[in-house]
């Protein structure tokens, strides 16, 4: 404990120019000596294997995800950005994970250029976007391989859509992973001159779709989400429009901005009785 407080002072103050690896690397391998006097002169130190394992298996880690200039809004797990035509402009949104997935998810064009920050230690980076949409991805991996529509290509910039000026940046590495780029053609509802609004920003189609917004998030009618900028928070999927957050619940249940819980497969029952 020592030696990686020590080892973390001493990169502090240098600047961040030592790699965590090294330092904890260093208490590794203290464990490892002390394991070894254990073994051999006296004590019975074995239980130094689980720090031991631990500062090694850290820092192995932890290096990986600096190589690659991480500094952590998620230390593990998946986490998500949207980019939409409802995302203001300007800065950088940043998605940095230590050990996991991030997942950028660009459903529409928006009203000025936005740069997406994406990295990840361990694990991939997927980028999905609408075919209508000019995407610049500056893709960078360690020890992985770059994928555009299922094809592996060499890393460097890769550029979908449209060929004009980038309406969307993103910055993509990983250490230990993939970069992968798709796709996808714009949704379109099935039956929309059978269009009925049940609630504001609402509209159930005869194909059983549900519209939300002015036609920027999709779902089908067990409310699972077809298209949209979409997050989890707290249990709940939240869908962003440009007039307000509506909430998809368990049970097929939609909660919109203005506070109106829909049964969702209730309406579709009493769109269709029998």
């Amino acid at each position: 404990m020592i030696v990686a407080a020590v080892g973390a002072l001493i990169d502090q103050a240098n600047g961040g120019r030592m790699h965590p690896e090294q330092w904890l690397g260093a208490a590794a391998i203290m464990c490892g000596c002390g394991l070894l006097v254990g073994a051999l002169f006296f004590g019975r130190a074995r239980w130094l294997v689980v720090p031991a394992a631990v500062f090694a298996g850290t820092g192995f880690v932890a290096g990986i995800a600096a190589r690659v200039g991480v500094e952590p809004t998620t230390l593990v797990g998946d986490t998500y950005r949207y980019v939409s035509s409802a995302t203001p402009s300007g800065g950088i949104r940043r998605a940095h994970v230590v050990v996991g997935s991030v997942h950028v998810n660009i459903d529409g064009r928006p009203a000025a250029p936005v740069t997406v920050d994406a990295r990840t230690g361990i694990g991939d980076v997927r980028i999905t976007a609408l075919e209508d949409v000019a995407v610049e991805v500056r893709a960078a991996v360690e020890r992985g391989r770059v994928v555009v529509d299922g094809v592996g290509r060499a890393e460097g910039i890769v550029t979908i859509g449209p060929e004009r000026q980038p309406d969307v940046v993103v910055i993509a590495e990983t250490g230990r992973g993939e970069v992968e780029i798709s796709r996808e053609e714009r949704f379109v509802p099935e039956d929309m001159s059978m269009d009925q609004a049940v609630a504001p920003g609402v509209v159930l189609t005869d194909g059983g779709q549900i519209i939300l917004g002015g036609g920027e998030a999709v779902l089908d009618a067990d409310g699972t989400p077809l298209t949209g900028a979409l997050e989890t928070r707290d249990g709940a999927t939240i869908i962003v429009t440009s007039i307000g957050e509506f909430q998809v619940l368990p049970g097929a249940l939609l909660l919109t901005p203005e506070g109106e819980l829909l049964d969702l497969q209730q309406l579709w029952d009493e769109r269709t009785p029998g």
